[in-house]
């Protein structure tokens, strides 16, 4: 999975940018007071892709962790963010 589609799926299910170092980006959700680390590869193992999402608590039963469902749940947040109100 690319590193771009994984923020964008934490940042869409409440997790947000702490701080950056040299190989990695810290990522934070606040409402559970949870932390986790994204490595900067551009593409990241499903495998890594899961722990990060479990450690941050961004998981949920309609989002699996496979890459297709990924996209969908980034296209319905798309969707959500662009739609006229």
């Amino acid at each position: 999975m690319k590193r771009r589609d994984l923020i964008r799926h934490l940042e869409t299910h409440g997790c947000e940018f702490l701080r950056e170092g040299g190989n990695h980006t810290v990522y934070v959700n606040r409402a559970l007071k949870k932390t986790s680390t994204v490595p900067k590869h551009k593409e990241i193992n499903e495998f890594l892709v899961y722990k990060i999402c479990k450690d941050l608590g961004s998981q949920n039963r309609k989002c699996r962790m496979t890459v297709g469902n990924f996209r969908r749940c980034l296209r319905r947040a798309r969707i959500k963010k662009t739609a006229p109100i």
